[in-house]
């Protein structure tokens, strides 16, 4: 059972201009008056996740994080102020790292529904989330699905992002190469795959105005 997510929040979303300028961190800016970063935790917690170790760059944006939810005994702040991409999160974890357990993006919060799909088959190798479009831009992970086997590819109809079950062979992956794709392409075990029916993360006002439609929506009909 995946009991551990590490919730990479460390971005301070310069792309979103104005929002960026305002909220400094892409997992602050807010949906319905609650930050992003709060649903994403919310909903960690209702699939029974029972550590949430939040990654946070900036010691300001550290602080404002740590007084939203540092009284939660289930979470675990910690200060990554060398990472430049989300990519350098995990290796620094290592030691604190389960075998197996969830990655997300703070400011992408994925619903329950997905996250139950993930780690419902997250029975050996690692699982990825696919997305029909991606903002990823030049880093863009290309991916085929054959049932539930992953094919990483020089082009493709799928994306690879965020959320994962991951292993810790993987974070030391990634120690290595300082790459996602690159720890992707190299990985020994079986890539499973599921399809995700949300808008993939964010990084200009465009991709943050698609994920505010599709949240106030969700959480209209999850009432």
């Amino acid at each position: 059972m995946i009991r551990q997510v590490v919730v990479a929040a460390g971005g301070k979303g310069t792309r979103l201009g104005a929002l960026a300028q305002k909220y400094g961190n892409k997992s602050l800016v807010p949906i319905r008056g609650l930050p992003v970063l709060s649903y994403t935790i919310e909903w960690l917690k209702e699939v029974g996740i029972r550590e949430i170790i939040v990654a946070v760059n900036y010691v300001h944006e550290y602080r404002k994080i740590e007084k939203l939810f540092g009284d939660d005994p289930r979470i675990k702040m910690v200060h990554g102020k060398r990472r430049t991409s989300s990519a350098q999160c995990l290796p620094p974890l290592r030691r604190i790292l389960d075998l197996r357990f969830l990655f997300v993006y703070g400011h992408a919060p994925a619903p329950p529904g997905h996250l139950r799909n993930l780690l419902s088959v997250a029975e050996d190798g690692i699982v990825v989330s696919l997305y029909p479009t991606t903002t990823q831009g030049e880093m863009r992970k290309p991916a085929r699905l054959s049932g539930r086997i992953v094919t990483l590819e020089e082009s493709g109809p799928l994306f690879v992002e965020p959320p994962h079950v991951l292993t810790l062979e993987f974070a030391r992956l990634l120690q290595k190469t300082g790459s996602w794709g690159a720890s992707f392409r190299k990985y020994q075990g079986r890539i499973l795959g599921v399809r995700a029916q949300h808008p993939p993360e964010f990084h200009y006002k465009r991709d943050f105005m698609a994920f505010q439609r599709f949240m106030v929506e969700f959480l209209r009909k999850k009432k």
